[in-house]
């Protein structure tokens, strides 16, 4: 009996064209922004699993200030809110001592509020100074 041993070689890489390119996804950003009345907490890019904890963690932060002093999470340049984006909004809200407003969500993120229903339990702005 012959045995030949049988070598295998990885794939390829794929071509350029192939590979997927995300060039039009804002990178994932917090800056928080602290006024008299207001600490807000603007987000940008995709929340997922990657990132929600960092969210999460900059609003519980920014509620950490002296009593008085609304937390605004400004949502407009989130593109993607997945289920963990969902629980973080959740979780940040119950580990703050006071309201947490959501601040112009962009459409796909409006669209998760009304389909988890929580736009029926935070309040939402479609604009800030009201």
């Amino acid at each position: 009996m012959i045995r030949a041993a049988v070598t295998r070689r990885p794939p390829p890489p794929p071509e350029p064209a192939m590979v997927a390119q995300h060039d039009d996804i804002p990178a994932f950003e917090i800056v928080r922004e602290d006024a008299d009345d207001v600490v807000r907490v603007r987000v940008r890019g995709e929340v997922d699993i990657a990132n929600a904890f960092e969210m999460t963690r900059a609003v519980v932060a920014a509620g950490m200030e002296p009593p008085g002093r609304r937390v605004a999470l400004d949502l407009s340049e989130v593109v993607y809110l997945d289920s963990t984006g969902v629980r973080a909004l959740i979780d940040a809200r119950s580990a703050l001592d006071r309201e947490l407003v959501l601040v112009r969500p962009s459409a796909p993120v409006r669209r998760v509020l009304e389909l988890t229903r929580l736009v029926e339990t935070f309040t939402v702005l479609d604009d800030e100074d009201r």
